[in-house]
């Protein structure tokens, strides 16, 4: 797994933006979208959540979230929370 992470057009195909994720390339195993702020969120394989700039396309935050990989992250409804879970089992809310 390259770590490519990528915005396209759905209506298009086209590719709308590439994610500077030159930092250390890993596997991405979920990404999660705020619905207002322009910001993405990745699980990484390597503990990490990544926090991107949809509109400039860098990363603006890393964060150690576990000891193992994180297999998934996600908003609550309000925005306002992001929990993330991993490998060993637990959820974290940030």
């Amino acid at each position: 797994m390259s770590g490519a992470l990528v915005l396209f057009d759905i209506e298009t195909g086209s590719l709308c933006l590439e994610f500077d994720t030159d930092t250390t390339p890993c596997a991405i195993y979920d990404i999660a979208c705020h619905d207002v702020e322009p910001i993405v969120v990745t699980a990484c394989a390597n503990n990490e959540l990544r926090f991107f700039n949809t509109i400039t396309g860098k990363c603006e935050h890393i964060m150690t979230a576990h000891g193992d990989a994180v297999t998934s992250v996600s908003f609550d409804s309000s925005g306002l929370f992001l929990v993330s879970a991993g490998n060993a089992l637990c959820g974290r809310p940030f």
